[in-house]
């Protein structure tokens, strides 16, 4: 349908809004581009990270946007406006990936410290932390009710947690190669 040359360096992550009306992409050059997903016309950039972006995920009503930065932040912005919100901030790693609860209301987020980070999106709070993993977890995924994450990374298996409590409810093993991303129907 259409093309266009979006950064000067390789595309590290893409998310379409809920809508399907817009399209997010970052690159390796640490930038975040929006277009109209019909026409192709830039809607403007948001400009922040300063270490590549791995992983973005919009708000089900299309006003914000979350990135993954393996500058250690999640940054929340107003795609509006092209202007950050916020900066989620106690990583300690590397931030690999970010799942978005069906209503928007939850987010989780893992790091190269082997930790699931979970938040509340409405109030920017940090509700818990998982224990750290035996490997790092690249694909996290949310089932449709929010309260079950799904995890999966480097030592082939996903887990199933209770995202309210950060417990794991099981896990399944994987015998073939490490899987780069997840996702619950």
């Amino acid at each position: 349908l259409w093309e266009v040359r979006a950064h000067r360096s390789p595309v590290s992550a893409l998310a379409f809004s809920a809508d399907g009306g817009r399209l997010a992409g970052a690159g390796e050059d640490r930038a975040i581009h929006l277009w109209n997903a019909k026409t192709a016309r830039p809607l403007g950039s948001l400009i922040g990270h300063t270490d590549r972006i791995p992983g973005l995920v919009w708000r089900p009503d299309g006003r914000r946007l979350y990135s993954a930065g393996w500058d250690t932040t999640v940054r929340v912005w107003d795609v509006d406006k092209c202007e950050p919100i916020i900066l989620l901030n106690s990583h300690t790693g590397q931030v690999h990936a970010l799942a978005l609860s069906g209503d928007g209301g939850r987010l989780a987020c893992s790091d190269s410290s082997y930790a699931i980070h979970f938040w509340d999106t409405n109030r920017h709070r940090e509700l818990h932390v998982t224990a750290p993993q035996a490997r790092e977890v690249r694909a996290l995924a949310f089932a449709p009710d929010g309260r079950r994450l799904a995890s999966g990374g480097n030592e082939r298996i996903i887990h199933l947690w209770d995202s309210e409590k950060s417990q794991q409810e099981g896990a399944a093993d994987d015998p073939r190669a490490t899987r780069a991303g997840v996702a619950l129907s």
